[in-house]
């Protein structure tokens, strides 16, 4: 009918200004709402799905989809549309709240208040347990309060800087989590939700491009260290 087919269309349409969820609490489902209503009025094709993204922080899969506009009787000419929709992020719980632990020390590097640290993770909606967002607070007041630790949150510097330079002759991209200049140095600390019993290798190379992208952004005699703060044990190491 046509109010079937302009239901169709209007959905195909809103594909501009859809808001993809980050998270999700149902994360092995790998269908979106979307593909749902749309297989009932059209064939609809899936032509390939993308090896997981290699992101240091974050693997995500993304299904590309090509869909077929309904074809009606009262259409001047059968039109054809592609549409790209990013299916759910599929994170396991560790990187889901390792991404909360990032988002709430940017908040701090930028003159956030700790003492108002829960009503700042109630206005950002994650899907944690009352339980996980108890250990989060505690977890961050430690590293917060902590005199080896606390500078991070408390000098001049960068936070979730992105950088675009070359590394081993190819041009490559980078959000450090955060960067700090001194006088003499020059301070790259990754955040990793992990107890830091295992540094694993991708983690050297990892650092190395970020000092790579750093020293191509900054005009700097000053020496470059690199070092990963382990979320789950509060340890700052130095690679």
């Amino acid at each position: 009918s046509e109010e079937i087919r302009l239901l169709y269309v209007a959905f195909t349409r809103a594909r501009d200004i859809l808001e993809i969820v980050p998270f999700t609490e149902d994360s092995s489902k790998n269908i979106d709402w979307l593909y749902e209503i749309l297989q009932e009025f059209s064939s609809l094709k899936e032509v390939n799905k993308l090896a997981d993204y290699k992101n240091p922080e974050l693997s995500i899969t993304e299904n590309t989809i090509k869909i077929t506009e309904y074809n009606s009787a009262n259409l001047a000419l059968n039109q054809k549309a592609e549409t790209v929709i990013e299916s759910k992020l599929t994170i396991n719980q560790n990187r889901d709240i390792g991404i909360v632990y990032h988002d709430i020390f940017n908040y701090l590097v930028k003159g956030g208040k700790i003492d108002v640290l829960a009503k700042f993770i109630e206005q950002k909606k994650y899907l944690l347990l009352a339980k996980e967002k108890l250990e989060i607070i505690k977890q961050v007041k430690k590293i917060y309060n902590d005199d080896e630790l606390n500078y991070i949150f408390n000098v001049t510097g960068y936070a979730e800087l992105e950088l675009t330079g070359k590394f081993a002759a190819k041009l490559i991209t980078g959000r450090i989590d955060r960067l700090i200049i001194s006088d003499h140095i020059i301070e790259i600390i990754d955040y990793k939700y992990e107890t830091g019993n295992e540094i694993k290798a991708k983690y050297f190379t990892q650092l190395d491009k970020y000092a790579a992208l750093v020293a191509a952004n900054f005009t700097s005699n000053k020496k470059i260290i690199k070092k990963i703060l382990f979320i789950k044990s509060r340890k700052l190491i130095t690679l």
